[in-house]
């Protein structure tokens, strides 16, 4: 209850159906039950986080495109499995709910925690509060229009922040230009930016152009004490946030 990891279990999907995808994580639980050697009576509850529009309140997945899931249960559905309660909410919002208890926003109580990696997201505490919006909507930064008429985005509009800064987007655009760069991975790409190559580099500022942007007009309509940088890009180097944060300024 303090944070402390115990133990931790890794399971692959192959398969993004709700039912699938939540059968599988309730054998992960089983199996991380019986690798801290604790019965099923001993578990309180279950606590997921997932990427997507999510309705904390009821448990609902309004919508998750990476998933191609829409208005899932899955609350309810992972009770079924489990016979405990469930709470379900976007992984950004409990990734900022973990900041304000124990890392960097414990001592303030208005921030944001934005995310990179495959996509883009973000968690808004204001007031020591995470802020949901309506209906939970509310942090799909990687959503705010970068450019109009833009580049596709995975979520089916056009000219999205994560069109430009994703890591996908950027493997994507990349690849376009032939086959020297058809596998390149994103540790490739960032080794090429590093040797200044031509294709690479300029993908690389003009990424780091359109985040710092996006987090100045962030920062001009919330005003947030801080602004913390997470997720699992293998770009958030120290270099990184060095050249980003005159972006900002």
């Amino acid at each position: 209850l303090k944070g402390t990891v115990i133990a931790n279990s890794r399971t692959a999907l192959r398969s993004h159906d709700a039912k699938v995808v939540l059968a599988r994580a309730a054998k992960a639980i089983e199996r991380l039950m019986d690798g801290i050697g604790a019965t099923h009576d001993r578990l309180a509850g279950v606590g997921l986080c997932m990427p997507g529009t999510i309705d904390w309140e009821t448990g609902v997945c309004q919508l998750a495109p990476f998933f191609n899931w829409q208005d899932v249960h899955v609350s309810e559905l992972l009770h079924d499995l489990t016979g405990v309660p469930v709470a379900v909410d976007n992984d950004v919002n409990a990734l900022a709910v973990a900041e304000s208890l124990f890392g960097r926003g414990r001592t303030v109580r208005d921030f944001a925690v934005i995310t990179l990696g495959r996509g883009v997201g973000a968690g808004l505490v204001t007031g020591g509060r995470v802020y949901r919006g309506a209906r939970g909507g509310a942090g799909e930064f990687g959503h705010v229009v970068s450019e109009l008429g833009g580049r596709r985005c995975e979520c089916g509009k056009a000219g999205c922040l994560e069109a430009y800064v994703g890591e996908q987007a950027l493997l994507g655009r990349l690849r376009e230009q032939g086959r020297r760069y058809a596998e390149v991975d994103i540790d490739a790409f960032l080794d090429l930016v590093a040797d200044e190559d031509r294709v690479a580099a300029p993908i690389h500022t003009e990424a780091l152009t359109r985040l710092g942007a996006a987090i100045a007009n962030l920062v001009n309509l919330l005003n947030p004490e801080l602004i913390v940088l997470g997720g699992e890009s293998a770009m958030l180097t120290d270099e990184f946030v060095t050249a980003l944060r005159p972006k900002i300024d």
